[in-house]
Formats: structure tokens, sequence, C-alpha cells
């Protein structure tokens, strides 16, 4: 991919290839689905990889346009993540290399838009109240089989309370009320993507250090996907190779 690609870290800063260094932690996705006691392999999950080899290469690359108006720019060989709109293999995603994209017929998944650090004053207060009153739920809750494992929190209710809902609904992040008593109220953000956004943009200290809990053995089912609608060549360019 191109030096400028940019990639997640474990630690859920979005980085350009040409800045990775050998033992650097990444997310990534298992190659084969990994079957569970009593069910069937179907989903790949993602896992914690790490760098082991970097290289720069000039090789034949495509642009890949997504449907979603998105493009990519990708060398031949590069193998996606796709999955066939119809057909009998149609639930299933494959690795095909970039050259074997069908136009109308293959759709990629998606992991979530970047970020971009927040450090506002706002985003600092989110990140303090976090820190002290927050928490990361468990991932081997029922809670996080259904949802996928995310923030939460627990405030008085008052004025305290009222500032941090607002600043949430101002950034743009979507919670419901977990559990409410009189005086207490309990709040969760509603989804595992959301929790990723909220870690990585505002980036709470303490909840920062155990960011993997939240993404680590999400399916791609808690992802999109966006069908292929054009690949077409753009020449030799330079590409970065990563080997985890």
């Amino acid at each position: 991919l191109p030096p400028e690609t940019l990639t997640v870290t474990a630690d859920l800063r979005w980085v350009p290839l040409s800045s990775l260094s050998v033992g650097d932690r990444l997310i990534g996705i298992q190659e084969e689905p990994i079957a569970k006691p009593g069910r069937m392999a179907r989903f790949r999950s993602l896992e914690p990889s790490v760098v082991e080899g970097i290289s720069r290469l000039i090789l034949p690359c495509y642009r890949i346009t997504l449907e979603d108006g998105s493009s990519l720019i990708s060398s031949d060989s590069h193998p996606w993540l796709a999955r066939k709109v119809f057909g009998a293999s149609s639930h299933k995603y494959k690795w095909v290399g970039c050259a074997d994209l069908i136009p109308g017929v293959h759709t990629l998944g998606k992991f979530i838009p970047p970020w971009e650090f927040d450090g506002s004053r706002e985003a600092g207060y989110l990140a303090g109240f976090l820190d002290g009153e927050g928490w990361i739920s468990n991932a081997s809750s029922n809670e996080y089989h259904k949802y996928g494992a995310s923030i939460g929190w627990a405030q008085n209710m008052g004025e305290t309370n009222d500032l941090v809902k607002r600043l949430l609904r101002e950034k743009g992040f979507l919670f419901r009320q977990g559990h409410k008593t009189e005086k207490l109220e309990v709040m969760r953000l509603t989804t595992a993507q959301e929790s990723l956004r909220l870690l990585g943009s505002i980036r709470p200290d303490r909840l920062i250090r155990n960011a993997e809990k939240v993404w680590t053995g999400l399916t791609q089912r808690k992802f999109g996907r966006s069908l292929v609608v054009r690949v077409e060549p753009i020449g030799d360019k330079e590409v970065i190779g990563v080997q985890t």
C-alpha cells in the first residue's frame, strides 16, 4: 500500500505506513476464521499483530473505488478481505488479490473511519471525567457477546452528569442508559465502534491502557462493507510492504 496509507495501532492511533517500525503493535485480523466449541468458523476476529519487517517496493498499482465514494490505492497482488454480493459463497469473506476484484460483484469489509486526536478543552474534561468515573466492560460478560466490549460510567444526577452527556452528544457519540436510581445514572456507549473512537480521539490515560479489551475478538459482522464499483490501473507506484 502507498506510504501515506493510514493504519491503526493497538493503542488506537491512526498513523501512516511510512511511520511504522519493527516491533510496533497494530490491530490485525485473523487470516482464517477459527471455530469455537459447538460453532462453525464463519467470521474472522480482530487480534493484535506485531510488525516484523518493512520493505519499500515499486509495483503495479490500482485504484479501487467503492460505492460509498471512498477509494483505495493498492498494489496488484495485495490481498483484500472481500465478499460476493450473490452466489453460493456470498455469505463468506475470502482473501482476493486487488487485480482479481470484480466491480459490482465484490464488497470489501470496512473497519471504521479514521479519527484524529481531539486536544480541545472539552475533550480534556471528558478524558479526566472518564479516567475517574469510567470503565471498560469485561470482555467475558454477556454484555460483551451481545454488543462488544464498551465504555461505561456512573455519575450522580446533577450538573456534572448533564454536562458530560451534552459534551458527548456535541462530539457525535451515541450512548444509552444502563441503570438509573433516584440519585445515580449508569451510562454506556452504544457500540464497540463508539468506544474505539472515544478512546482513540479523547485518550483518557487510565482507560487507553486497556484499549485492547475493546477491540480484541470483535468479528467482521460488527463492521460494515461497501461494493467495489471500479478497479483501474494507475501504473507503477512506491508501496510499503508490512510483514506481521
